[in-house]
């Protein structure tokens, strides 16, 4: 049979548990539940108590009748005995007069022999009118009671009705021993007894009055017994209120903690339990409120430096915005980007590093008024907003902090760092630009800072204010996210010339965006599209768009570079989108490089040489991008498959002044000769840093002024 086909048998007594006071689904309070629960016990007792002392009673007063009426049926067969001789009625007065001073005594019958003719009766005057007490023996009764057997005399014991009279009749006897004609009698023989009965006492007792006097008695015990319970009662429910009040005192706190309240104290008083919870309730409220400080400094604060995190920045962000529309002023954001940090982190461990950002965090919050907001948003990178100021004060505190980090000198395990900081400056005003949008045009003017030597700083205003006004009014993500699905890029490829034989026959790929007439340039928008995880969705349109060109221009002779952001090569599905799109196309791999930004490299070693490896195996090659930014990454370029070196812009800007950064790309060049990888120098802004660079041994040259970039690649013959 199926278990689940079986009817469902309750528990005995399963409906005490649907009652109020049992049943757990019920609100209702210990005090109620334990009274009720005293109450039944007290009245279950006192039931009980009473129904066995009420049996107990009822069989001692029938025993005690019993023995009281064998003493009386041996009494009247004595006075009796005289009479049953001479059956002379006269006798029976005295007997009468011997039972009337007996109340107990409902009626006396003395019976002749046989059984039937009465010589006497006496029936006290509260039973003559119940004629079915002297009813005449049966026939079995005469039987039971002729029935004499030794010693003892037969006996007819019955109680009549529910009068309470208790009817007991037996025989009355003389004996005798028979003669056996001798003088002397022989003792030692057995000498046979006669037995003669000469009549019959009957006689029946009242214990109907002791009943009812034991019962009255028996009942006003119980009423006092029950009075007792009930004062009882009443006193345990104010012993038991006093007793649970510190209990039903948690409720209110209780409730207020449900709420989400921590303010609260629990007085811990009464019995030891219920304080023991009491101290409890306030252990574990502190323990809550420690954490919820730990969690708020946690959720607002940067664990290493103290100050804010990225997070609160944000909401002070969001709210300095407000501010300065609601008063019509201006404030400024900073950002603020270590320069050479991973070189410290490289080269003495993460700990001095930690202690690095440490020092750091209290040298800009030296730097910067009660007022302002300084935080951390991770790694290297720091941000400050400065309240009502413009452009010019915005210029000044950024050149102070600036010439701060240059007096700074960080000494960890026996090395000194001089460590710098790129910073990026834009302003907060009524413009249509989110606080995320303001964070990033920041963000996008630091990097144009490193790009142009790092230990600097750049203003957004100059560095695109035309992209400014052609994105105003609407939002950097809606922008991108409306020219990816509308396929509002362009490439623009620009030439890299070879120094030994000065020809053209690669180019780097660079993408720009549409927005309304305007064409935006990949500085003003590719830092936000990494902010919102865009970027992996325009490296793939720029693959796809740059591998289809390159497989329509007619020059075989053409190879070609396109740069990919960190957050694209955490794709899982990356190598096997460009293997399809050199598939589609038809094109040698070889004629194809991909290149990635030192800082890139250097935060995701591992990732980054999984990467170049597959690119390898497909047979295209890798490009490391901004090198020489950290010295340590020499040291990896033993581990990396790379085909080329793009030397970083600051060292080539300062070779003709530096011999440092000309000892710097040296080092660059002979090393990269060693392992037959290729160099180039970009961003070179003059003729004589052209040809100082081809005889320091560069390969080749990356030069904007002098060879603007072209809408598409070059065919044959043009």
């Amino acid at each position: 049979m199926n278990p689940a086909g079986r009817e469902h048998n309750p528990l005995p007594l399963s409906w005490l548990h649907r009652l109020p006071w049992f049943s757990r689904r019920h609100q209702t309070s210990i005090l109620v539940r334990l009274m009720s629960l005293a109450f039944i016990w007290a009245v279950t007792i006192f039931a009980l108590a009473s129904a066995g002392l009420w049996w107990t009673t009822e069989q001692v007063i029938k025993d005690s009748t019993r023995r009281q009426a064998i003493q009386w049926l041996n009494k009247f067969d004595d006075l009796a005995t005289p009479l049953f001789v001479s059956s002379n009625p006269d006798l029976f007065e005295d007997i009468r007069k011997q039972a009337v001073i007996f109340p107990e005594i409902a009626f006396l019958r003395l019976v002749a022999p046989d059984g039937h003719t009465e010589l006497g009766r006496y029936v006290q005057s509260a039973f003559k009118a119940r004629t079915s007490l002297l009813t005449p023996f049966s026939a079995e009764e005469l039987e039971q009671l002729t029935e004499v057997q030794g010693a003892e005399k037969p006996r007819l014991e019955k109680e009549i009705g529910n009068i309470g009279v208790l009817r007991v009749a037996a025989p009355a006897v003389i004996k005798s021993i028979s003669r056996d004609g001798l003088i002397a009698f022989a003792l030692d023989k057995e000498q046979k007894e006669n037995v003669k009965i000469i009549g019959f006492v009957d006689i029946g007792l009242d214990f109907h009055s002791y009943r009812d006097s034991l019962g009255r008695h028996i009942l006003l015990g119980c009423l006092l017994i029950l009075g007792f319970f009930i004062v009882a009662t009443l006193i345990g429910r104010v012993v038991i209120q006093r007793a649970l009040r510190p209990l039903a005192d948690l409720q209110i706190p209780l409730a207020k903690l449900a709420q989400g309240e921590t303010d609260i104290h629990v007085d811990s008083h009464g019995a030891s339990e219920i304080a023991a919870i009491g101290e409890a309730l306030n252990t574990t409220i502190a323990a809550i409120n420690a954490r919820d400080r730990e969690l708020h400094r946690l959720a607002t604060y940067d664990t290493l430096t103290g100050l804010l995190n990225r997070h609160s920045f944000n909401r002070e962000l969001e709210r300095e915005k407000a501010r300065v529309i609601l008063e019509e002023h201006t404030s400024a954001l900073l950002f603020i980007d270590l320069d050479k940090f991973k070189e410290v982190n490289d080269t003495v461990g993460h700990t001095a590093g930690d202690e690095l950002l440490f020092q750091i965090g209290h040298l800009l919050s030296g730097k910067v008024r009660t007022n302002d907001i300084l935080a951390r948003l991770g790694g290297d990178e720091f941000t400050i907003i400065l309240r009502n100021v413009n452009i010019e004060q915005a210029s000044t505190i950024a050149s102070q902090i600036g010439a701060a980090m240059r007096d700074f000198v960080f000494a960890a395990e026996g090395h000194t760092f001089s460590v710098h900081c790129s910073i990026g400056v834009t302003i907060i005003d009524g413009s249509s630009f989110t606080p995320t949008e303001l964070l990033t045009q920041a963000d996008t003017a630091c990097h144009e800072a490193k790009n142009h030597g790092r230990d600097c700083f750049k203003l957004y205003r100059d560095i695109a204010s035309e992209e400014i006004l052609a994105l105003a009014g609407s939002g950097l993500r809606e922008q991108i996210e409306r020219a990816l699905d509308e396929h509002n890029f362009a490439l623009n490829f620009f030439p890299i010339k070879d120094c030994t034989s000065g020809h053209i026959s690669a180019f780097e790929t660079f993408v720009r965006m549409s927005s309304g007439n305007r064409e935006i340039p990949a500085r003003a928008f590719f830092a936000a599209a990494e902010r919102f995880d865009l970027a992996p969705r325009i490296d793939r349109w720029v693959i796809a768009e740059a591998l289809r060109q390159l497989a329509a221009c007619t020059n075989p002779a053409i190879v070609l570079s396109i740069n990919l952001s960190g957050r694209t090569l955490q794709q899982v599905d990356i190598i096997d989108f460009i293997a399809g799109c050199l598939k589609e196309q038809g094109l040698d791999p070889a004629r194809i490089s991909f290149e990635i930004p030192e800082r890139t490299v250097l935060d995701s070693v591992t990732q980054t040489k999984n990467f170049m490896e597959k690119v390898k195996e497909l047979g295209c090659g890798v490009v490391i991008d901004d090198f020489g930014i950290s010295l340590n990454s020499l040291n990896l370029l033993r581990y990396l498959p790379v085909a080329q070196l793009k030397i970083e812009a600051s060292l080539i800007s300062n070779a003709a002044s530096s011999p440092f950064d000309r000892a710097v790309i040296v080092s660059i060049v002979s090393i990269a000769r060693e392992l037959n990888i290729i160099t180039v120098a970009k961003g070179v802004m003059r003729n004589e840093d052209e040809l100082l660079l081809c005889s320091l041994g560069v390969q080749m040259i990356q030069k904007h002024e002098l060879a603007p970039p072209l809408s598409r690649l070059p065919n044959l013959g043009d």
